[in-house]
Order: C-alpha cells, then structure tokens, then sequence
C-alpha cells in the first residue's frame, strides 16, 4: 500500500468511526423530549431542544438532523467502508463510490459545523468535513483523471447522466429560488427559517452542488475526462443525499404528526433514477489492460 492509500485508509477510517459518534449522540438528543419554549427575534415561538448536543436549536430543526444521522449511521458508513475495500483491491467502482461517499460527508458536516448551534462536537464536525474533502482529492489522483475516462465505455449513458445532472440543478433551483424570491419580493424572511439563523442548506445546494451538477453534465456532453469524474462522484453523492433527506422529512413529519408524501415520493423518485444511472455507469467501465479487479 503506498502513501496515498494509506492516508485515505486513516481518513476514512477516522470519518466512519467519528462520524458513528456523531450520529448516536445526535439521535440520542433528538430523542430526548425536554424542551423550552422561546420567543425569536422576528416574534417567532417555537419549541426549543433542551438536551444534548442538538440542544438550542429549534424541535423541527433536530428532527431533521436525526433524519440526516440514521441515513449516515444506516447507509453511509457501512457504504463508506465497503468502498474503501473495494478501492484497496483496485477497484474502479470502488473508487469512484469512494469518492462520492466522501464528497457525501464533507457535506454533511459542513452543514452541521455551519448549521447547529455550537455544541462539544463543533471540532469533531470540523475534522468531518475537512478531511474527507482532502481524502477525496486523493483518491481523484489515485484513480486518474484520463484513468477514468479511458475506462468509460462507448455503452455508457452520458446523455442520459448530463439530462439527470441538469435536470437535478434545475430541480434545487426551483425548489430553494421558489421560497426565497417571492419572500424578498414582499420584504419578507423566508418562512424555512423558522427559528434557525439563516438558510445554510439552501446555501450549500445553489453554491455548490447546483453550479457543480451544471458543470459536470456540460462536460459530460463535451466527452471532457473532468465530466465523467464530476459525474461519477457526483452521481453518488446526489443519490446518498436524496436518501437523507427522505429518512429527513420521514422523521420531521412523523414529529410534526403528518406525512410530507410530495417530498418523500419526489426525492424518492430522484434516488430511484439516480441509483439507475450510477449502476448504468459502473457498469459500462472497461476492464483494466492489468487485470486489475473491477
């Protein structure tokens, strides 16, 4: 094992271990019912968590959190590690999955360490985010640009993959610009703040994965080696992401007392789609001229 994989091999192991953590005492929180009610500075009187690491945040606010950690407890990890494996035994598909899986958490954790009140994690949620984003950069030298694309076959759906990328920017567009445009036409607060600071997940999506789904699926269109990377561990992240925010709304509607059926049948719909073309991907990838395992 040279170098390289042997940091990656201490990233990830450091991230599912941490982040296993970070999601118990999160869910532990969440579940914990003691709250205060508080009056916000725009009038607003919601119920407060009163314990643990989610304490001083808004009760809807933690439901969606413990939403986000069962995902990553349930799905992310153990696809985290599975990847590694398959990325130690020179596994293209494991690689790429690798490198979606941790674009994945260096998200998560950016939205926690921006998004939660300060808690005892705050440094844990740091190192959460940080290091896989240096994990994943890597991995891309690891697997190789031109690597990737000479290993894409003619078979694989690169229409098809640019259609899902625009059409994913398209959807966050609408969706985020939907709510926050009519409100700062009325000289309103969006009605998504509810008790929290500012709009950090909505950032996130129209700053970064909104102009990187774009960027991928020109590319993909134009046959550039940097699409078919973009694509693949954007591909994988996006489907984890849809994932998370069903077990997200799930929970948040089963502690409001009504079920979000629109949001869980639309994004349901989405990793449905997304999962199709990941698998129409992996599996259009070339055999290595070494004989390497795929």
């Amino acid at each position: 094992m040279n170098s390289r994989k042997t940091i990656i091999t201490l990233i990830v192991v450091f991230t599912a271990i941490s982040a296993g953590v970070a999601c118990v005492a999160g869910i532990r929180s969440g579940l914990d019912e003691s709250t205060f009610t508080f009056m916000t500075p725009r009038g607003e009187t919601l119920e407060f968590q009163s314990e643990g690491v989610y304490r001083y945040n808004p009760r809807w606010f933690v439901a969606e959190g413990i939403g986000w950690d069962i995902a990553t407890l349930v799905v992310g990890i153990p696809v985290l590690l599975i990847s590694l494996v398959l990325f130690l035994r020179e596994s293209l598909r494991g690689g790429v999955v690798l490198g979606g899986m941790l674009a994945y958490f260096a998200y998560q954790y950016l939205m926690y360490v921006t998004g939660w009140t300060y808690n005892n994690l705050f440094l844990l949620y740091v190192a959460l985010y940080s290091l896989p984003i240096v994990a994943l950069i890597l991995v891309i030298q690891e697997i190789g640009v031109g690597t990737l694309a000479r290993r894409v076959s003619e078979k694989s759906p690169v229409k098809g993959l640019a259609g899902f990328m625009f059409a994913s920017a398209g959807f966050l567009l609408l969706m985020w610009l939907g709510k926050i445009v009519p409100a700062l036409m009325r000289g309103e607060t969006p009605e998504m703040l509810r008790g929290v600071n500012t709009l950090i997940a909505q950032a996130l999506d129209l700053g970064i994965i909104v102009p990187f789904t774009l960027a991928a699926g020109i590319l993909l269109l134009r046959r550039n080696a940097w699409g078919y990377l973009l694509a693949s561990v954007g591909m994988v992240k996006l489907v984890m992401m849809a994932l998370a925010i069903i077990a997200m709304v799930v929970v948040r509607s089963i502690a409001q007392g009504a079920m979000s059926w629109p949001e869980i049948i639309i994004f349901a719909v989405l990793a449905s789609v997304g999962t199709g073309f990941l698998v129409a991907l992996l599996r259009s990838f070339r055999p290595a001229e070494s004989r390497r395992a795929v």
